[in-house]
């Protein structure tokens, strides 16, 4: 070929040229699209399509219904109801809006608790279309909401919610606790039992428009929720009811640090109703002074009434004879300095029976029987075997342990102290299960407040708990001797106790007077704990009622003086309520076995009249008066 025709047929081979680059180009186009393709449809399809589901999908919680606490008899204490935020309005753009702020606020602060002007710098805002008001607009009660509609004020609406209320207010608050305004359980039965009350909730997914509007027929996915379990308790309100105007009137009166009782059934220890003070209404949790649970986390010296506990292990044991006398007054020995003495100002009542060192308080008759007698080894078995130093095991919070020093390495008097309640440190529920267990036939209980677990509704019982025994302390005969000792206590001339006697009914108890330490660890001047455990009726116990109050104010020499009339307040109504008829009496006159001439007195005089003795009805509960404090010296 010639040159000519070389030259001539080139720009022919450069559009081949251009034209297969354009043909490669537009392939590696393709190809560049089909892998993207590939990589959307095929490798990051799922995340795609999550990221689409989100746009165009509306997730919904469906809260569950918290479960209901009752008391034994199905009263409702803590329930879930409906709950409603305050809202304002506050945009011009708003066809309902607030006018007038000051005027508004005004009118809200008083339903709402917060200051008018805290109130009005809310709604004015500059650029906010609505505002809350928090706290005291948030979940408002029902009442409170129809208290607000009823001013007409533009611009204001409600957000329904849920909320935790407790029908009863400041009752029975510690055990029960609360559920602030977030729904997080605090304190009490609501945090202990949280994982069954609070239930699961439930959730709704939808599909919406791009303005967030439900589209008909798009409900992609239901999870119902699942409502938490009821809580029925041993708690009787009527008798909560006996216990918390007891107190109320004493705190009152005797302006004690701390004032708590116990009711409970010695035989099984369901707990019938345990208080305290100070105290809170859960309702309005923010204004709480003492987290504690005293009856169960206040660990304090019992004093006297632990004497209780030292005597039940001398009859136990065969090393108390109640005829046997003995020298009262001081205790003397070379190991313990200083001396052991009475609480009467030394004074002492001479020679005396055990019977009546156990009538009369004596510390000098304890430390013979416990510390001489039943010594460091035995005392320690008891003190372990009656649950001291150990949580009993209540299902509450908060218990604590006490504390029982080691009797073999403390000092002979720090030994010789606790027979009597000192040294050694205990709680209220600790002493509750110990003198049930001495009066109850022997056998240790372990306390209980939650009676069964169910849905109600629906007549379910997912649990019911029963009494438990933990361990025979000692025997059923040991036992009835220290009821006969208790009952001597409240029943004779010379026992502590006379204050606390019922008429018409046969009490056992225990007085106790503790000094408290302080922390140097030795007793403060004019610091004193008075405490009262009783049970009553004698024969076969049926309640038993303990009474703590913890320096007192009010000028005071003994238990009688402020205690008796709380403990009467309670057992009294609690006796007549629980329909235990009286014991036999005559012409309004308890008719009792101490002294026991007394009794054929009062029969001879019934057969003289050619009657018998009459048994009276069970009285009528009557309203909880102020109480009127009695002056005894008594410890």
């Amino acid at each position: 070929m010639r040159p000519a025709d070389r030259t001539r047929g080139a720009p022919g081979a450069g559009i081949v040229r251009r034209g297969l680059l354009l043909a490669g180009g537009i392939v590696l186009l393709f190809l560049a699209v089909l892998g993207r393709l590939f990589y959307l449809q095929v490798l990051s399809a799922e995340p795609l399509v999550a990221r689409a589901a989100v746009q165009w999908q509306a997730k919904e919680t469906l809260p569950a219904k918290r479960g209901t606490i009752y008391d034994r008899n199905g009263t409702p204490l803590a329930v879930d109801g409906p709950a409603y935020d305050v809202i304002a309005v506050v945009s011009p753009r708003a066809p309902d809006h607030v006018v007038d702020p000051a005027q508004t606020a005004a009118a809200l602060a008083p339903h709402l608790g917060m200051p008018a002007a805290r109130l009005e710098a809310l709604l004015r805002q500059p650029g906010r279309y609505q505002v809350e008001f928090r706290p005291g607009g948030w979940k408002i009660s029902p009442e409170t909401k129809a208290a607000i509609e009823a001013l007409h004020l533009p611009g204001i609406v409600f957000v329904e919610d849920r909320r935790r209320y407790y029908p009863f207010g400041a009752f029975l608050a510690h055990t029960l606790g609360y559920v602030d305004k977030e729904g997080e359980a605090r304190m009490g039965l609501e945090a202990a039992l949280d994982d069954v009350l609070a239930g699961r909730d439930g959730t709704l997914k939808l599909l919406v428009d791009g303005n967030r509007r439900f589209l008909p027929g798009g409900v992609q996915d239901y999870v119902p929720p699942v409502d938490g379990k009821d809580v029925v308790l041993t708690i009787d309100q009527t008798i909560q009811t006996f216990v918390e105007d007891a107190l109320e009137a004493a705190e009152k009166q005797v302006r004690a640090k701390h004032l708590l009782a116990v009711v409970a059934n010695p035989k099984t220890l369901e707990v019938y109703a345990l208080a305290s003070r100070p105290h809170f209404d859960p309702n309005d949790y923010t204004r709480i002074t003492n987290y504690l649970n005293l009856p169960v986390a206040f660990e304090f010296e019992p004093g006297s009434t632990f004497k209780t506990i030292t005597l039940a292990a001398a009859i136990n044991e065969g090393v108390y004879n109640p005829d046997e006398t003995y020298q009262a007054g001081v205790y003397r020995s070379k190991e313990i300095r200083p001396p052991i003495r009475d609480w009467n100002d030394v004074r002492g009542w001479g020679t005396i029976s055990f019977r009546d060192a156990f009538v009369r308080s004596s510390n000098v008759g304890m430390t013979i029987l416990g510390y001489e007698r039943l010594g460091r080894e035995r005392l320690a078995r008891y003190y372990e075997a009656f649950g001291f130093g150990a949580r009993t095991g209540i299902d509450l919070p908060g218990e604590a342990a006490g504390r029982v020093p080691d009797l073999r390495l403390v000092p002979p008097r720090d030994v010789a102290s606790t027979t009597f309640g000192q040294r050694i440190a205990v709680t209220p529920i600790q002493m509750v299960a110990a003198v049930s267990a001495a009066i109850n036939g022997g056998t240790l209980m372990r306390p209980y407040v939650v009676r069964s677990i169910e849905r109600r509704d629906e007549g379910i019982v997912y649990e019911a708990r029963e009494p438990t025994a933990v361990r025979r302390v000692i025997s059923p005969e040991a036992s009835a001797r220290v009821r006969e000792a208790m009952a001597a206590v409240v029943e004779s001339p010379v026992g502590t106790g006379r204050a606390f006697a019922i008429p018409g009914y046969r009490i056992g108890g225990k007085t106790g007077t503790a000094q408290k330490l302080g922390p140097d660890g030795t007793y403060r001047d004019g610091a004193y704990i008075y405490s009262f455990i009783g049970f009553a009726p004698l024969d076969d116990p049926a309640v038993l009622v303990y009474v703590v109050v913890d320096e007192p104010e009010l000028p005071a020499t003994s238990s009688g003086e402020v205690v008796a009339p709380i403990f009467k307040a309670i057992m009294s109504q609690t006796l007549a309520y629980l329909d235990i008829p009286p014991a036999a009496i005559w012409m309004g006159v308890v008719v009792s076995v101490w002294p026991k001439p007394m009794m054929a007195r009062s029969n001879s005089v019934a057969r003289s009249m050619g009657g018998t003795m009459p048994v009276a009805s069970p009285g009528r509960s009557m309203p909880v008066g102020r109480p009127m404090l009695n002056r005894f010296r008594y410890s």
